[in-house]
């Protein structure tokens, strides 16, 4: 019940267009958000520290996670580069440069972010895509190989 209360709470700030005020309130709420996470994740598919995850799921090669943070896009990239960097992956595409057209014409709309990272000869791969929410959140989507 603590977990739903905290986690309404940040979509009812989100909802407001304020960001809740950093990481889960206790431990109690930290180690249900941990509990969400598939056994099997990754070391190279971490989760950013304070982020509601919103699904999760895993199978015997691999697991999906999705999660909202209060971070920039940037940030974000940042941690994954640097845990796939320390687990030895190496990036395989970045869409950061990416042109993004608007076929209506007036302005473009930002495409998401998408990072891929793997490890020749294995089946260690982590796929990333990052939306900024425009509101200060960015959502994140996490596809791993864990094999």
């Amino acid at each position: 019940m603590k977990m739903a209360s905290i986690a309404l709470a940040a979509l009812t700030l989100a909802a407001c267009g304020q960001k809740p005020a950093g990481p889960p309130p206790d431990a109690n709420a930290a180690a249900a958000i941990q509990h969400m996470l598939p056994a099997n994740i990754p070391a190279y598919a971490p989760i950013y520290n304070g982020a509601l995850i919103t699904s999760s799921t895993a199978n015997a090669t691999g697991g999906v996670v999705t999660y909202t943070a209060a971070a920039t896009v940037d940030s974000i990239v940042g941690l994954y580069n640097g845990a796939a960097a320390a687990s030895q992956l190496t990036s395989t595409l970045d869409t950061a440069s990416w042109k993004t057209t608007n076929p209506f014409g007036g302005q473009p709309t930002p495409a998401p972010r998408v990072l891929v990272y793997g490890q020749t000869g294995t089946a260690r791969s982590l796929y990333v895509t990052l939306e900024d929410t425009g509101d200060g959140f960015t959502k994140v989507s996490l596809v791993y190989g864990a094999r």
